[in-house]
């Protein structure tokens, strides 16, 4: 059962006038001119690896969809399409999806792909030993069959209204057995196998990494005008961990490229830019949100937690940290994905430091001599708040949120390599972050079995975990989405595992002197897509 997610770019309301129309500087692209051109990109830090489906992080969704592919791919309008597979079709009982592949597709080692790589793929992401944060895009899957070399057929053992969907995630992407079993630990370190348009050429840590276009690539989705190979024939990825650096540089035209961590009062200096920089904004299926684990001690008593949701100002972080493109959340899931509840937004806790103090005194958690909460030998004081260093602003105003009801808070600013393996052995307390806010992140954050692992919470429920299967698996859609709007309300409200801050755009930012036929995506947190359109006049 195909279910497709709802795209609408003017989701956040009020942000349409500040789109800044692209400049035409360059004049129609020259196909015979715009071949060998580089594209320098910028990021603030290094992905934390490059093998898209055993990490995670929105820079590794942006290495997925350059080095790599997945069976389907999504479009701008949030449909599925072709990308290695042809065609599909499901079961009658929705048991089983079977999958035509293209036979032209080549790894950048040469070799020809065929369905014993997919079903090899798909297989390696759900075997529990290996760890996959993206494990749950597999699902129910029973077994996979090979038929012939260019036919997969999964089955499953209950029907997965998210499966079509999970196959166009970069988790899912297609790797090559063979490259993996030769190169170990340093593939997708160092090493790298894939079908994308680019190819990876040099990585220089924590400096810059580099790609080559891969010029057997034919197979690109066909909405990006261009199906392969792609036009810009060098792609260097800078390291720059200010993000006020890179703004500047791109303004002086030495950067071509920023669709990730960019500062939004940008925005007000549009007319004065223009003639270098191209800014849009696009839509973002993230939620910004505090983020709490009850396996940890101070965590564990919900009136705490209760309170923390009722001392965050998540309005006020929303409209001035992040003006003009931050709103206040209310849920896990962003209002354009599948299966979001409109009627949640009354029910979530409001800022109310009275309130929050109220909660915690009613349990039992009495200010001390120090003046922080403390109850049955437990005080409330040293709790490490860990988050990216681009959220230090937020950071600091929770923190300070919470000092004020007696919750005393460490900030812990850490980078892609060391956080995300602690949150996934659940070692972090409190976290202050963005978290895809698409369906299948329900069932990665709350299903017990995913606890350490993709489950943040710690929190292991049966009645979760049944509805978690009914929202996936029943053939009932409202029943689905009531089980949806369920898991939601016991996330947000009930427990206070999640506490929503802000649902925000993001700005593309294009050098208007050197680019031309850049589209940002609009699924997930990346932007970039495949760069197949892209022309540049860049040559060093």
């Amino acid at each position: 059962m195909l279910i497709k997610w709802i795209v609408a770019l003017s989701c956040l309301a009020g942000l349409a006038a500040l789109v800044v129309s692209p400049l035409t500087s360059l004049g129609a692209p020259d196909q015979a001119i715009f071949t060998d051109g580089v594209l320098i990109y910028a990021d603030r830090s290094d992905p934390e690896g490059l093998d898209p489906t055993m990490v995670e992080g929105t820079s590794v969704y942006i290495q997925g969809h350059l080095m790599f592919d997945t069976l389907l791919a999504k479009n701008n309008n949030g449909n599925l399409v072709p990308l290695l597979a042809t065609s599909w079709t499901a079961s009658a009982d929705g048991r089983a999806y079977t999958f035509r592949l293209r036979t032209d597709v080549e790894f950048h080692s040469g070799k020809t792909l065929t369905s014993a790589d997919v079903k090899y793929s798909l297989e390696r992401l759900g075997k529990k030993e290996n760890a996959s944060p993206w494990r749950d895009l597999v699902a129910f899957v029973d077994r996979i069959d090979a038929p012939d070399d260019y036919t997969v057929v999964v089955h499953l053992t209950k029907p997965n209204r998210l499966f079509l969907e999970n196959m166009s995630h970069t988790g899912a992407s297609i790797v090559n057995r063979q490259a993996i079993e030769k190169y170990g630990r340093e593939f997708g370190r160092t090493v790298v196998d894939g079908t994308g348009p680019f190819k990876l050429v040099e990585r220089a840590f924590n400096e810059q990494i580099v790609y080559e276009r891969f010029d057997k690539y034919r197979w690109g989705p066909a909405f990006y005008g261009n199906r392969g190979p792609a036009r810009i024939k060098r792609l260097v990825w800078r390291v720059i961990p200010e993000l006020a650096t890179r703004q500047l540089i791109i303004e002086r035209g030495e950067i071509d490229l920023i669709t990730h961590n960019t500062i939004p009062n940008i925005l007000y200096r549009s007319t004065e830019l223009q003639g270098k920089v191209d800014i849009t904004l696009r839509p973002v299926t993230d939620t910004r949100a505090v983020t709490v684990n009850i396996s940890l001690p101070h965590m564990k008593d919900r009136a705490v937690r209760r309170a923390i949701a009722h001392a965050v100002d998540a309005k006020t972080i929303a409209e001035t940290l992040y003006a003009p493109v931050g709103t206040q959340a209310f849920s896990m899931l962003h209002p354009i994905s599948y299966g979001y509840w409109k009627g949640i937004g009354p029910l979530v806790p409001r800022y109310d430091p009275q309130r929050a103090k109220q909660t915690l005194e009613e349990g039992g958690w009495r200010l001390n001599a120090q003046g922080f909460r403390e109850k049955g030998g437990v005080v409330l004081n040293g709790i490490k708040l860990m988050a990216l260093p681009q959220y230090r602003e937020p950071a600091v105003v929770v923190k300070d949120n919470l000092v004020e009801i007696g919750i005393g808070v460490d900030i812990q600013l850490l980078e892609r390599g060391r956080l995300y393996p602690m949150r996934r052995a659940g070692e972090v307390e409190i976290e202050f972050g963005n978290n895809d806010a698409t369906p299948d992140t329900l069932t990665a954050y709350l299903l017990s079995s995913n606890f350490p692992g993709t489950n943040r919470f710690g929190r292991r429920d049966a009645h979760t975990d049944q509805l978690l299967e009914t929202f996936l698996s029943s053939p009932d859609e409202q029943k689905a989405l009531d089980a949806a709007h369920e898991i939601q309300k016991i996330a947000v409200v009930d427990e206070s595992l999640f506490i929503p801050v802000y649902w925000t755009q993001e700005l593309n930012i294009v050098n208007s002197r050197t680019l031309r036929g850049f589209v940002g995506t609009t699924w997930l947190n990346s932007g970039m897509g495949k760069l197949l359109g892209v022309w540049s006049v860049r040559r060093q």
